[in-house]
């Protein structure tokens, strides 16, 4: 049972030094078939910046054999200076390889009134081990702020350019 505190409080501890202004928070999980009895099951340590926003999500199962956490799936979270989301993306780790994968990216742009005008989603493509373009969404909007266009793309990877695929107006 030390052992299991002792790796939980290195990771929170190694998470908390990389993360600099960033607020950590930790739930542990346990399981129960009895009153009284409980099998540890795994952690999710969550990250926030300065303004309370989620950053960071990062989800552990228990591994009974080596009594360590193993990383799972992790999930990201941006916000410009104004407290706008600006990219999300979502992993999970090759417990083989223990590299994460991408799972979905997403980013976006704002105009000045904080309405969003551009959202692009990406995929993962295993050769290069990145993220690629896959679908784009622009947005307009009229003086009152409602939406008037909304114009999507997919990303052509033989001619490296987007491709007009719908239009809602």
């Amino acid at each position: 049972m030390k052992k299991i505190i002792f790796t939980i409080a290195m990771l929170v501890l190694a998470f908390a030094v990389k993360t600099n202004a960033q607020i950590i928070d930790t739930v542990v999980c346990y399981s129960f078939t009895y009153t009284g009895d409980s099998t540890l099951e795994g952690m999710t340590v969550y990250a926030y910046d300065t303004h309370n926003n989620k950053t960071l999500e990062k989800t552990f199962h228990y591994d009974t054999i080596n009594n360590e956490m193993i990383a799972d799936s992790k999930h990201e979270w941006a916000y410009d200076e104004n407290n706008y989301l600006t990219m999300e993306a979502s992993y999970s780790m090759n417990h083989t390889t223990g590299i994460w994968k991408g799972q979905e990216k997403f980013t976006y742009s704002y105009d000045t009134s904080g309405k969003k005008i551009e959202e692009i989603k990406y995929g993962w493509d295993t050769a290069t081990v990145d993220w690629i373009y896959a679908q784009k969404t622009g947005y307009s909007y009229d003086t009152g702020g409602n939406e008037l266009l909304e114009i999507k793309y997919v990303w052509d990877t033989t001619s490296n350019n987007w491709i007009y695929s719908e239009k809602c107006e």
